[in-house]
């Protein structure tokens, strides 16, 4: 083989080899398809809470629930 088959043959791109241009749609599609579901299935829906919004009232209850630990005093005049 002469330099000049080599240098061409070494100059092709990487469209040209049907191995890589297999591989990367195959890694585009299995993208896509991971994006699509995580859109259908794991999104936070619209007007939704943050996840943790309610840690607190889970752990120590709703402050309409909680009792006071002081003594009521009556101030009647």
């Amino acid at each position: 083989m002469s330099e000049v088959t080599l240098y061409k043959a070494n100059e092709a791109g990487a469209g040209d080899r049907s191995l890589l241009r297999h591989l990367a749609v195959v890694v585009v599609l299995k993208l896509l398809v991971l994006f699509l579901l995580w859109f259908l299935f794991f999104r936070t829906p619209e007007g939704a809470q943050e996840p943790g919004f309610d840690i607190h009232n889970h752990i120590a209850g709703s402050s309409s629930a909680a009792v006071s630990t002081q003594k009521e005093v009556n101030h009647d005049p």
